[in-house]
């Protein structure tokens, strides 16, 4: 019985991390012959992301464009761009090739918006919203933070 009882305590517990990993995660695209390639209609990625970016940090992006690209080993980023600016979010790699994004902080520059790893999130063990990292030309880089933006 003892036995039994760690057994469902531990299921429990790898149920709730594998839970808590997937919220405020939304999938944005697949991996297909080790390439990231965007699952979501653009146009309206770009609508919405222009509209709520501005309604939670003021910022007018008017982005035309959204692509995913990697950042690192298994890392990518999602990465809106417009004439002045570049917004970007995190992403990981999920089960079956899936991209997840987290969609609840997004860094944003017209300072250092042709930088590509400039001004993108970054997420460090046991934090809840991560940083930005800094523009290599110590330009300005705004962190926003939103239920979702996307």
């Amino acid at each position: 019985m003892k036995n039994l009882f760690l057994i469902v305590l531990f299921s429990a517990l790898a149920f709730s991390s594998v839970f808590a990993q997937k919220e405020g995660m939304k999938k944005v695209g697949v991996l297909k012959d080790g390439q990231p390639v965007l699952t979501l209609d653009k146009q309206e990625l770009l609508k919405t992301y222009n509209k709520n970016l501005e309604a939670a940090s003021g910022i007018v992006g008017n982005f035309t464009d959204v692509e995913l690209i990697a950042t690192g080993d298994k890392n990518y980023a999602l990465v809106f761009r417009g004439k002045e600016y570049a917004s970007s979010f995190y992403v990981i790699m999920g089960r079956a090739q899936e991209l997840l994004a987290f969609n609840k902080v997004s860094c944003s520059t017209s300072e250092c918006s042709q930088e590509v790893r400039g001004c993108v999130p970054k997420f460090e063990p046991n934090s809840d919203e991560g940083s930005c990292t800094e523009c290599a030309n110590g330009g300005k880089c705004t962190k926003t933070v939103s239920s979702s933006l996307f």
